[in-house]
Formats: C-alpha cells, sequence, structure tokens
C-alpha cells in the first residue's frame, strides 16, 4: 500500500500526531467542508488524506536512516507496542519485530533509503504482553532536495486477522487425517477435533478452559511438553515424533504458535516407523552379511595365494609380491621362469591324475633347491616361477642350473620311471622393471629355451627382447592376413616312387608378409596356433585347396593339406571338409589331410571318432613327419590311415646303415597297417634308388620337383622326372 509520502509532507509532526477515534459526523462534516473548499484546495487534499489515514487505520511513520530517530504516530505506537509517550529509535521498532523476520525487515528498510520505489513486507511484531500480530509495512524514501536527509516513511497495516486465517487454513489442510487441539497462552483446552477426542480418550467438552498440565499430568517431563513450550517461547513452528504409551502408536508432532496460543497436530506414522525398522533390520542383516564376505574375503585372499595342488604360492601372489619387491627397490633380484617339457604328453597318455602326481613331485623339488627366503609359486599348469630377493644375476643362473638337474631326475610312477626335462628363463630384475615386464621378459627367456631345444637354461638379453617384440608385432599382422588377402598356396609335386608318376601334391601355405616379404610356415605356423588364428588360417587353406583341385583337375592328383592339433580338437573339422567338398565337387580321393603324430597321440578316443567321420566323406589321411613323435603302434591300428610320410631326416640318413634299417622298418609297418609309404626330403639320386629297394611307395624332394604355383601347374601339369 503506498501513502504517496514522495509528493506530500504528509501529517506535521509524525511523532506529535494524536489518534483520533473514527466517528462519523466528523467524517461527514470534514467531508462537506472538503467538497465546499473543492478539490484544488491543498488544505483539503490534506484533510482528506488524514481522513483516510483514521478510516484504514493506519499507523503512520518516518524515520531518518542517518540518525536513527523514528516518527510514529499513535496507530503505530500501539501496533509496534511501543510507549504512547517520549522519544522512540528505530532500533526500539525493530526490537519488536519477530526474530525470525527483523533481518528481512532491517534490509527492506535500507531498500527503501536506497532507491525511491514503493516496497512492502508481511512481518510478525511481539508485544509486551506476548501476544503477535502481522502488519504490512509499505513506504518509500522521502527525501528532499532542500534537505538531503536520508529519510524513509510509510505506514503500518495490521493484518492480523487475514493472517491467521490463513494460518488456520493451511493448518487444516495439513492436517486434514491429524488429531488437532487447540491450547491458549495459560495452557488451557479451546478445541479438539474428533481424532484428538479418540486419541487423548476425552471429548471436547470436558476439556474446554481445563489446563493441560493438570489434566494430563503425565505429559510434564516429557518430549510433549518441551515441544509445546519451546513453539510458545520461540514463536517458530516445532516438529518431532513422539511414541504414545496407551495406545502404541508413534505419531509426528507439530506444534504451531497462534495469536491466541499453539495449536497441536499428531500424524500417525506407526506404519512409516514400522517400514523403517524392518529397513533397519534388513540393513543390520546386509551389514552383518558384510561383515561375514569380509572375512570369507580374507580366507579367500589367503586360499588365492596359495596354488591348490603344490601348495606353492599361486600366480597372483607372486606378481604382488614381485610388485612389492620392485616397489622397495631393493639392490639385486632375480626371476626364475621354469618349464615342464613333456608334461602335456603324460597326461594325455597317463592321466591327469599321473600328471598331477609329476605336478607334486618337481614342486617339492624346487622347494628344496631354493633358499628359504625365495618366493615360489606355480605360474600355471607345467610353469613355475622362483623369485630371487638379494641375489645378482651370477647367483639366479646357478640355482637355475641345480633346479634344471634336479627337475630332469626320473620320477617313479606307475611302475615306471618318467624323466621329464626343464626348461629354464632367467631375467635379472632392473630400475625399470615392473612386475608384468620382469615376467614377461623371463617368459621370454624361457621361450627361446624351449626353440633351443629344451632342457637348457637361458639369461634373457635385449636381443630377446627385440625377438618377443617382432613376435608381438607377427601376432597383429597375422590378424590381418588370416582373411586370404596376403596368402596363398604352394604345391609340391608327390610321385610314385616306381615309375615316378605324378599322384598328387601337398598344399604349402605361405604369407606374402606386406614388409617382410613371402613367409614360410615355419616362420608363423607356431604363432598362429599358440594365439589361435590357426583355425581361421586352417580353414582358409581347406577352402582354397580345394578349389585349386576343382580348377587342376586330372592335372593335381590328391591334394594333401596339413592339418594341426587344434584345428583338428578345436574346430569341427569334419563339417570344414564337407562343405568343401560339396562347393567344389570334388571325387572321393581327391582331397587328403596330413597330422602330425603330435595330433593323434592327443585324446585318441576323440581323434578316432574324428578321423572316422573323415574318412567316411572319401577324405585321404595321412600321418606327417612319422618316426619324431609319441605314436604308438596300438594308436596306429585303430586310426584310419591311408599314408605314413617318413621324416626327411631319416631320409637324410639312408646312407647310414642304422638309417636304413629304420626306413625298412618303417615301410613295413606301413604295409602292414595297409597304408601307403611315402618319404619326404628326397634330394639325391642315391636316396631315391634305396627306396625303390625298401618298397617305399611315394616320394617327393628338391631332386624330383620343387614346390610350384597353380598357374604353373595349370599351365604345364605336374612334371614327369623320369
Amino acid at each position: 500500500m503506498s501513502t504517496g509520502a514522495d509528493s506530500s509532507p504528509g501529517p506535521e509532526p509524525l511523532g506529535g500526531h494524536r489518534h483520533r477515534a473514527h466517528d462519523p459526523q466528523v467524517a461527514s462534516s470534514q467531508a462537506d467542508e472538503l467538497t465546499t473548499g473543492g478539490l484544488d484546495d491543498l488544505e483539503g487534499i490534506d484533510q482528506l488524506r488524514r481522513l483516510a489515514v483514521e478510516a484504514a487505520r493506519l499507523g503512520v511513520w518516518r524515520a531518518d536512516l542517518d540518525t536513527g530517530r523514528l516518527d510514529a504516530d499513535a496507530r503505530t505506537r500501539e501496533l509496534l507496542g511501543l510507549p504512547a509517550q517520549g522519544t522512540v529509535t528505530l532500533r526500539e521498532a525493530l526490537a519488536r519485530v519477530h526474530p525470525a523476520d527483523r533481518a528481512a525487515m532491517r534490509q527492506q528498510l535500507q531498500r527503501m533509503g536506497d532507491r525511491h520505489a514503493t516496497a512492502e513486507r508481511t512481518v510478525r511484531v511481539l508485544t509486551e504482553q506476548g501476544a503477535r500480530r502481522w502488519l504490512l509495512a509499505a513506504g518509500s524514501r522521502t527525501t528532499t532536495a532542500a534537505t538531503h536527509a536520508a529519510e524513509i516513511g510509510g505506514v503500518f497495516v495490521d493484518v492480523t486477522t487475514r493472517a491467521e486465517r490463513l494460518e488456520h487454513l493451511a493448518a487444516a489442510v495439513e492436517g486434514a487425517d491429524e488429531a488437532t487441539m487447540t491450547l491458549d497462552h495459560a495452557w488451557r483446552f479451546t478445541s479438539l477435533n474428533p481424532s484428538a477426542e479418540m486419541l487423548v480418550g476425552r471429548t471436547d467438552p470436558e476439556l474446554l478452559g481445563k489446563v493441560i498440565w493438570e489434566e494430563f499430568p503425565e505429559v510434564a517431563g516429557t518430549a510433549l511438553e518441551s515441544g509445546y513450550r519451546r513453539a510458545a517461547r520461540t514463536q517458530q513452528t516445532v516438529r518431532f515424533e513422539f511414541f504414545h504409551d496407551v495406545d502404541a502408536r508413534w505419531y509426528h508432532v507439530r506444534v504451531t504458535p497462534t495469536a491466541q496460543g499453539v495449536t497441536v497436530a499428531f500424524h500417525d506414522i506407526t506404519a512409516r516407523r514400522e517400514r523403517e525398522a524392518d529397513r533397519e533390520r534388513r540393513l543390520a542383516d546386509e551389514r552383518q552379511a558384510r561383515r561375514s564376505a569380509e572375512a570369507a574375503s580374507v580366507d579367500l585372499a589367503h586360499a588365492a595365494a596359495l596354488d591348490d595342488l603344490t601348495g606353492l604360492c599361486s600366480r597372483r601372489a607372486v606378481e604382488d609380491r614381485l610388485a612389492t619387491l620392485l616397489h622397495r627397490r631393493v639392490a639385486g633380484g632375480v626371476v626364475l621362469f621354469c618349464g615342464l617339457d613333456g608334461l602335456k604328453l603324460v597326461n594325455d597318455g597317463l592321466g591327469h591324475a599321473t600328471g598331477d602326481h609329476v605336478l607334486v613331485e618337481q614342486a617339492q623339488r624346487l622347494r628344496r633347491q631354493c633358499p628359504p627366503e625365495a618366493t615360489i609359486a606355480r605360474f600355471g599348469g607345467d610353469e613355475f616361477v622362483v623369485v630371487l630377493h638379494d641375489a645378482d644375476l651370477a647367483a639366479g643362473a646357478a640355482l637355475a642350473e641345480r633346479v634344471r638337474e634336479a627337475l630332469g631326475a626320473a620320477i617313479p610312477v606307475l611302475g615306471r620311471r618318467l624323466t621329464l626335462t626343464a626348461s629354464i628363463g632367467v631375467k635379472p630384475l632392473g630400475p625399470s622393471d615392473t612386475s608384468a615386464t620382469a615376467l614377461r621378459d623371463a617368459d621370454a627367456a624361457l621361450v627361446a629355451a624351449k626353440r633351443a631345444g629344451r632342457d637348457r637354461v637361458v639369461v634373457f638379453d635385449d636381443s630377446l627382447q627385440l625377438q618377443a617384440t617382432a613376435r608381438l608385432e607377427l601376432e597383429g599382422d597375422l590378424r590381418a592376413a588370416t582373411d586370404g588377402a596376403q596368402l596363398l598356396l604352394h604345391h609340391q609335386p608327390i610321385f610314385a616312387t616306381r615309375d615316378l608318376r605324378p599322384v598328387g601334391v601337398e598344399a604349402l601355405v605361405r604369407w606374402q608378409h606386406p614388409r617382410r616379404g613371402l613367409l614360410l610356415p615355419s616362420e608363423f605356423i607356431a604363432v598362429a596356433e599358440q594365439t589361435g588364428a590357426i583355425v581361421d588360417l586352417g580353414a582358409w587353406v581347406v577352402d582354397e585347396a580345394a578349389d585349386a583341385t576343382a580348377r587342376l583337375g586330372a592335372h593335381g592328383g590328391c591334394m594333401w593339406v596339413n592339418v594341426s592339433p587344434p584345428q583338428l580338437l578345436e574346430s569341427d573339422l569334419h563339417a570344414l571338409l564337407a562343405r568343401a567338398l560339396e562347393r567344389h565337387r570334388l571325387p572321393e580321393g581327391a582331397l587328403g589331410i596330413e597330422l602330425t603324430e603330435r595330433a593323434i597321440v592327443t585324446q585318441p578316443a576323440r581323434v578316432a571318432d574324428q578321423l572316422t567321420r573323415i574318412r567316411a566323406l572319401g577324405v585321404r589321411i595321412a600321418v606327417d613327419d612319422f618316426g619324431t613323435g609319441w605314436s604308438s603302434m596300438d594308436l596306429l591300428r585303430r586310426y584310419p590311415v591311408d599314408v605314413l610320410k617318413i621324416d626327411q631326416r631319416f631320409i637324410a640318413e639312408l646312407h647310414e646303415p642304422g638309417g636304413r634299417a629304420i626306413a625298412r622298418a618303417m615301410v613295413d609297418l606301413a604295409h602292414a597297417l595297409g597304408a601307403e609309404a611315402s618319404a619326404e626330403g628326397v634330394e639325391r639320386h642315391n636316396q631315391l634308388e634305396a627306396l625303390r629297394e625298401l618298397g617305399c611307395d611315394q616320394v617327393a624332394g628338391y631332386l624330383l620337383a620343387r614346390p610350384q604355383t597353380e598357374s604353373d601347374l595349370a599351365r604345364e601339369g605336374l612334371p614327369h622326372p623320369g
């Protein structure tokens, strides 16, 4: 509400303005005077404004912000509860404002002084008698050009009745389903709704005008009394939760101060408290379960630190201890990476129980050779890792040789004595090593020991690192090559020994590497087997060889394709061959597969079933590199073998009596099994003549023909060296 204080000096003086009771006759006579004088009469306008102030029961005030002086008429003093006479200050007036509204009112006054626009705010005031009033304060700056004083002025309007109605309405809406009762300033009951009557067990007429502490003495000293009195004292709504013993229920209690006293509302929250209690019980159960799980995890961590079979440290444990050692940067330290040579053959031939027995025995031997402070772990199936904490390379290499000799001693198993050798890689720890790089380099040295012939110790050096890096690069390149874009086939012709008539070709895969040129199988097949790329590579070779067979027709004879152990055991080779035969419409005997002895001794029952199904397709079967592996007469008798291929190392020794005798035995064995004997690597005429005398059926080698491309065969057919 605006008083127009900017355009009129207003009542003079504000501090001495006396309140005049509203009298209709006086107001009528004054109105007549104003009418007679005309609205243009300034004195008449001033009288009209005074009449409006009195009629609306407004309190008029003016304040000097610089001095803090307050001029207030009688109505303003009455509304604020200030003394009727004497000087008052702005500070005294603000002290009457409710503490919750005081800071906002002070900011309001300051804003009035900073700008000329009218501002208004509803605030609560407390009188000396403890009564609470709601006042609407409206005003603006009244500075004049003559004085430049920082004065503000305005009016107060009593809006208590309207505010209380709004309070009661809000309480009614908020507590429609609540038990509600009201108390006056003397703590006498003034009303109870039906829900409250049910709660206290007394009716509204019974309790009206009676003091709560006398009617319900059990409330004294409880949270109820504390909440009631705090709301009355602070004039702030107080909320809390309370358990009622009589009906054994929980209530949310809201105590709201009013001009007459307080209103108390009870809202039943028993269901919510029960849900919370149930949730707390579940949380407690979860906490207990978590504690149990944590305890179990400690046990599991301890168990995970040990290998179940050997009792040595686990792989994770040795990695953690090696990381700790490297973090402390203790001077010295060596890692030994040990691999048992031939354990897979023990598992395949004698069973995994025998293999486990061998592992336990080798673990005990390893523990006896190592110093007590060393960390010894079973790293993987047939691999062990030893970490020497304070040792140099010489000590590590010497220990590796002792371990190799100990692990190479014969082991009594099932009435026989098994001898397994060990290959060991040695890696001295350097300042830039991490757990991962130290183990990687030691493993690279182990791989080098196996490639060099096994049963030896190899110390890691930079050249091995370069080889390992090149190997990783080769693995990545091989993934891109297996789509066939970089692969091609060469064909090694095979001839009948007696008359050198062409009888077939062996498909030999080549890799046209984009940087390293043409690579032979010996340079990438092992990597393909270790990375799993051999399955995709082998599938490409089978399909490409079948396609070449169809294109060459009678020029090619039987097309032989090499099959690796993973391809035989880990893929559906039967389905792959069946699709190739059907797609390219090949006759029976046009396609054959070559298997190494290493492939046929693994999982004999499964291999026998796989080969029988493949043979039923009309695909021929050959055992390659015969005499270099572990195949037995019994296995060969069970497999549907068409050809036994004698390894070229025995062909190279045909001029020696022992070598000739071994070759004769192999030829006789092939014939005894109903198979043909085939010799590889024939490079001299005397070797060819010796094989004819021995009755060998087929021969191949550089003496007769070198590997050729498909286009050469298509153009000229198979060569006839005779």
